[in-house]
């Protein structure tokens, strides 16, 4: 962005509190475009769970990735595929446990969005430790299901330990180019696991075009896109404009799965 902006960018780590800290920075600056803020969904998840956070507060500038979740089980697990864990878990209300990172955080979403459309009976169990706990406790066996990020359950799949039997996405993944979508399986869910960038609300439409036509020209370049690949992150831009209605969208949608 640096080029296009003509002005150093200085990248400001902010890492505690799930992005606490860095959205009270934005939400407390000045409406001038010169704080930025990159986050996912989480920025959601905390208006949702925080009374403090107020998205009206908070500009969508542009949109860079949009990854999802992996509908994963132990290798000997007695189904090969989503339609017959789906089977398997209408025939045993109840008895399934998929993991979680705890109660209203993203990998929580990521397997009430999965319970919720295939409308199964499961027991949610938490690992506040975060994804490569699920993994672990997955491959163990101390859980039969975990709905997390495709790269994080990679080296445990590639290790025979876990195995995908469905993406929540509308495409398939790169990293899993022979897995179907949930659609392709049978069930039509999706769950876009996204990050973007944000500035304060208020800076006018002239500034917040500058500022979106300079991300945009970031993301196509060959650095970034390497730095996709790299991460086996699948890429995904949206303007300012685009990117408000998804955010609002997503909102709405998890709205939704809470209640």
């Amino acid at each position: 962005m640096e080029n296009s902006l003509n002005t150093n960018v200085i990248p400001v780590n902010k890492p505690a509190s799930k992005g606490v800290v860095g959205a009270m920075k934005l939400a407390q600056s000045e409406p001038d475009g010169y704080t930025l803020y990159f986050n996912s969904q989480t920025l959601v998840l905390l208006s949702l769970s925080e009374e403090f956070i107020d998205l009206r507060k908070f500009q969508p500038v542009a949109q860079v990735v949009q990854d999802t979740s992996a509908i994963t089980v132990p290798v000997d697990a007695p189904y090969d595929t989503l339609q017959g864990l789906i089977e398997y878990a209408k025939d045993n209300p109840g008895e399934l446990k998929i993991a979680t990172n705890g109660k209203d955080a993203l990998w929580y979403f990521a397997a009430a969005n999965f319970a919720d459309g295939a409308n199964l009976d499961l027991q949610f169990v938490p690992y506040t430790s975060g994804g490569a706990a699920m993994s672990k406790a997955l491959a163990s066996g101390e859980v039969d299901i975990a709905a997390n990020s495709p790269t994080e359950v990679k080296p445990l799949v590639d290790a025979g330990k876990l195995k995908v039997l469905a993406v929540q996405s509308k495409e398939r993944h790169s990293l899993y180019p022979d897995v179907p979508t949930a659609k392709e399986a049978g069930i039509d869910i999706t769950f876009p696991v996204w990050r973007g960038v944000f500035t304060k609300a208020g800076i006018g439409e002239e500034k917040l075009n500058k500022l979106s036509n300079s991300v945009e020209r970031a993301y196509n370049s060959e650095r970034f896109q390497t730095f996709l690949e790299n991460k086996g992150m699948p890429g995904k831009f949206r303007g300012h404009e685009k990117f408000e209605e998804f955010f609002e969208a997503q909102v709405n949608r998890y709205e939704e799965l809470i209640n």
